[in-house]
Order: structure tokens, then sequence, then C-alpha cells
């Protein structure tokens, strides 16, 4: 928790075995709507009506070296993906890292 939202992290230990992008997805139950959309850097916001009530930020990966990167997201209406860029995932010094931030909206 923090005073400007939900912070969350995903760490890889290790690479993961695989070329190519890395998706990390999670799926949602909730009675929040956003609009679908394709991947993309930039948050992702959640309303009740006509309402913003959460906004699930945008993420960045970061390795043990320092370096960082933008992560695109995306959703389908049920789970919200992380995309990280394969060439980012090929090159990191892990553990790997990657941050979004979940923030509520004030009403």
């Amino acid at each position: 928790m923090r005073i400007d939202g939900v912070e969350q992290s995903f760490v890889l230990d290790r690479h993961p075995g695989i070329d190519g992008e890395l998706v990390v997805t999670g799926r949602l139950d909730t009675n929040l709507q956003a609009e679908r959309r394709e991947p993309r850097v930039g948050e992702i916001a959640f309303r009740l009506g006509s309402q913003e009530r959460i906004r699930y930020g945008e993420a960045l990966a970061f390795d043990a070296a320092g370096k960082r990167s933008p992560v695109a997201s995306s959703f389908d209406g049920e789970r919200i993906r992380l995309h990280v860029p394969a060439a980012f995932v090929a090159a990191a010094v892990y553990p790997l890292t990657i941050d979004p931030l979940t923030a509520a909206v004030g009403v």
C-alpha cells in the first residue's frame, strides 16, 4: 500500500527460458468497466457508470542492473495483460521486476 495507490510487483528470478515478449496476465472479477484495448503504454481507467473509480497505472519493467523499460498493457474485458518487450527480456540482468500501480480515484 502506498499513499497514492496499491503497488503490485511481479518478479522473475531468472530468464523464462523462451524467446519473445513476456506477458503477465491477470483476470478481473469486478462490476467496474473499462474500454477494451490492444497493447499500449499507459493507464487503464475503470468506471462505475460514468465515474472513473480505479486507474490501473502505467507499468514499468526494471532489471537488477537498473535498466528500465515501459511496459504496454492491454485489456480484453476480463483480463489485463502486461507486455514486456522481447529485447528487454533478452538483455535483462535478473531478477526482472514488472511494476504497475493501481490507484483509487477520488469520488
